[in-house]
């Protein structure tokens, strides 16, 4: 009894986890407080959620500490990073705000070391598709019985923005749910019906929250995976399929770069992509003043910078970010930064397609496609390593699970088999 307690605790603790780390929820009462945060200020709601966030994590990573530590030790990448965001403290224009971000970023990678450490992948899958169609379904109750709360974007007057602060980021929680569950409706076609059901109703969310972004996000997502099937057929097909997909894609870009103007304007979107283009000409120069090692862990975007007051002044646009994470770590932790960032996604990314190709699991190609689509938002989001989010987890999340499939990392036996000198050594598996 007690232990089915506790798996249930332990299962409601991991939805709740997954809830905050999207950034759900904690919005609802500031915004019912009339509190305004100033960049680089913090919401106290979001500050208490995620202290018990950390809390709970190192309660369980404690009892599961027999896995969790042998896997984390293992995480070079993620430790690498880890330190030279805790280190950047040293050189940031505001060390204060570099350590309060501390907080959340250690929250984010812990849970994800503790959640891939104590369970399989396919079970953080299982349980970020339900903690994704709760969110969901609650955002869509909210907007559309509470639209003070779940209608507020200012710029995109009726969108839906349910249980988030914006309406991008319930758009980017329908990219994350429809990969998940297009995973789901192509790896288990004897449960096709209720998957396609529920791809409908994400499908139908991300229009209604206006998210043009999060609508193409969710529709690349959910065909890629039988693109992915087409690349594991044998022999010179597979190259015919290669070349196909790699002509594809150059002549896409091709046109897209002599024609971009054209194409944008056409599609009633602004050439400059919302003002990120000169956006991000800007804030490479500033980048070349800290080349090497940057501002300091998000330290970069406050009120108090003159550097980025500067930046708001010549774009008039108070932007919030870079809105391209590749150019936001460069003006965080600079060359150091980028470097180690980078080649962990590119690394996942790699690995993930490898073993996509060779089909040695059901869930690499739910990490392809996340890489991915993750890799591509990047170039106009922020969501590299971001502090105590979903993406971050996820990635670090990727990360342990492919370093665990493709490392003996041995566990430490119970201390009730200590004893016993011919018990063999355990390894996660």
């Amino acid at each position: 009894m007690l232990r089915w307690i506790s798996h249930r605790l332990e299962y409601l603790f991991s939805i709740y986890a997954i809830s905050i780390l999207a950034g759900g929820f904690t919005h609802i009462p500031r915004t019912l407080s009339g509190m305004q945060v100033e960049l680089g200020g913090t919401n106290p709601w979001n500050t208490a959620a995620m202290a018990l966030l950390l809390g709970g994590t190192l309660v369980l990573a404690y009892v599961h500490r027999e896995r969790v530590l042998p896997l984390m030790m293992k995480g070079h990448l993620v430790t690498a990073f880890l330190l030279l965001a805790l280190v950047s403290a040293t050189w940031s224009i505001d060390p204060g705000v570099t350590l309060r971000r501390m907080m959340p970023l250690v929250a984010c990678l812990l849970f994800a070391g503790y959640f891939i450490a104590a369970h399989s992948m396919e079970v953080a899958i299982d349980r970020l598709a339900a903690a994704c169609l709760f969110m969901a379904v609650t955002s869509a109750l909210i907007s559309a019985a509470m639209p003070s709360l779940g209608s507020i974007t200012v710029t995109h007057p009726g969108s839906w923005n349910g249980i988030f602060p914006h309406k991008n980021s319930l758009g980017q929680l329908c990219v994350i749910a429809c990969i998940t569950f297009g995973w789901k409706f192509w790896t288990f076609p004897e449960k096709r019906g209720r998957y396609a059901l529920t791809l409908l109703f994400l499908l139908a969310l991300c229009v209604l929250s206006q998210s043009k972004t999060g609508l193409i996000g969710s529709l690349v997502g959910i065909f890629a995976f039988p693109l992915l099937k087409l690349l594991r057929v044998p022999g010179l097909l597979r190259l015919w399929f290669f070349f196909i997909f790699g002509a594809g894609a150059v002549l896409g870009m091709a046109i897209l770069g002599l024609f971009w103007t054209e194409i944008l304007t056409g599609l009633g979107r602004d050439p400059t992509l919302t003002g990120r283009i000169p956006l991000w000409g800007l804030l490479l120069t500033f980048a070349m003043e800290h080349p090497l090692l940057g501002y300091g862990y998000s330290a970069f975007w406050l009120q108090w910078n003159p550097d980025a007051e500067f930046v708001w002044q010549v774009v008039q646009w108070d932007a919030p970010e870079a809105h391209n994470a590749y150019i936001d770590m460069l003006l965080q932790l600079g060359l150091v930064g980028l470097v180690i960032s980078s080649y962990t996604l590119f690394w996942i990314l790699g690995r993930s397609f490898r073993d996509s190709l060779a089909d040695l699991k059901p869930w690499s190609s739910f990490v392809v496609v996340y890489a991915l689509s993750f890799t591509i938002t990047n170039f106009s989001e922020t969501l590299l390593y971001r502090a105590g989010d979903i993406y971050c987890w996820m990635l670090v999340l990727t990360y342990f699970a492919l370093l665990r499939e493709h490392k003996a990392i041995p566990v430490r036996a119970p201390k009730v088999q200590r004893k016993w000198r011919l018990t063999p050594s355990r390894q996660i598996s």
